[in-house]
């Protein structure tokens, strides 16, 4: 499913099998291939069939159940805005986006913007007409607030890149590209992970030049909302928002940072996330434990001193009984 391995189907002439697909397998298009292997016939057999040969195909009246799955998403996922337009997406007029070009868009970044969209029609299969076009310099928080924002621009000529240039993943400053994390927070109780995307991300700005990129931030206006920003060194440089899609080297299926350097695409996750809708108690819980897992080594400690409290407790009981018993004897 969309290159992933899902399973391996039961070996049988006819009949049905159900599989279980995890959710971000899924996206806003979907490609389900099907690898079937046919052994090598023996050559030496006797009256091999000349029929039609063997095929393979999917029934008409096959079914992907999506009714069970659960609305909520870790953001921000480049990945799932890259292929589905997501979170914009939510509103298929787009509605609750807004998008933040520079006074004098350069042909790249207006370019960008316009294939952007027209992706998004593309997945939705409705034209945008509900976005709300804004000048970066007229672009006050009240008109961003409980908007998702798409900024499509650089740091010289789009005011609002230059006003949250702290807070995105990558910072462009005399022409060259650094990336920056946000300050420790309870993210990092999830491996170690963003410090070597760090390094990995620094190594390619290191080495490559013509930098591009797509930045991913909760929005500092309205909490739960997005901010994707496209953005280089050059606004002449801003490529068309087909070359960030295809194969991307990365550590983790999702990621706030998407470098483009050439011919090559690599994504980070190197800031923190926010969550997007809910979850029951119980997989919230399991939810947490398992995005912050180094809280569980606390926990493993003060568990073996209280069970090496408890079994001193009970050797010293069963060491007097014995002493008693001796004594006694």
């Amino acid at each position: 499913m969309n290159g992933d391995f899902v399973a391996t189907l039961p070996d049988r002439d006819r009949g049905r099998a159900r599989l279980r697909i995890p959710r971000d397998h899924l996206r806003g298009f979907n490609e389900l291939l099907v690898h079937v292997h046919y052994p090598d016939p023996d050559p030496c057999a006797a009256g091999i069939s000349q029929g039609d040969p063997p095929h393979v195909e999917i029934a008409p009246d096959s079914v992907l159940h999506i009714e069970g799955a659960h609305h909520f998403s870790l953001l921000p996922d480049l990945s799932l805005f890259a292929f589905d337009g997501w979170p914009f997406t939510r509103r298929a007029d787009l509605s609750e986006t807004a998008i933040i070009l520079p006074d004098r868009p350069a042909p790249a970044e207006l370019g960008t913007a316009l294939s952007i969209v027209a992706r998004m029609a593309q997945v939705t299969g409705s034209v945008g007409t509900g976005a709300t076009l804004l000048r970066a310099s007229d672009a006050t928080d009240a008109d961003l607030a409980n908007r998702d924002l798409l900024v499509v621009g650089t740091p010289e000529d789009n005011a609002v890149v230059a006003r949250w240039a702290d807070r995105l993943p990558l910072r462009f400053e005399k022409g060259a590209a650094r990336v920056q994390r946000p300050p420790i927070s309870l993210d990092l109780l999830g491996g170690i992970g963003p410090f070597l995307d760090e390094r990995r991300a620094n190594e390619l700005l290191s080495r490559a030049t013509g930098i591009a990129a797509i930045a991913g931030i909760e929005s500092p206006v309205t909490k739960g909302r997005s901010v994707v920003a496209v953005t280089a060194a050059d606004p002449s440089r801003i490529p068309p928002f087909s070359a960030f899609l295809g194969y991307a080297q990365a550590r983790t299926r999702a990621g706030d940072l998407l470098l483009l350097a050439e011919d090559e695409r690599a994504m980070f996750r190197v800031g923190g996330w926010f969550a997007v809708g809910r979850l029951d108690a119980w997989t919230q819980a399991r939810w947490f434990v398992a995005t912050h897992f180094l809280l569980l080594l606390p926990v493993a400690v003060l568990g073996a001193f209280a069970f090496a409290a408890d079994g001193r407790r009970f050797f010293a009981v069963k060491r007097k009984q014995r002493l008693a018993e001796g004594a006694q004897a």
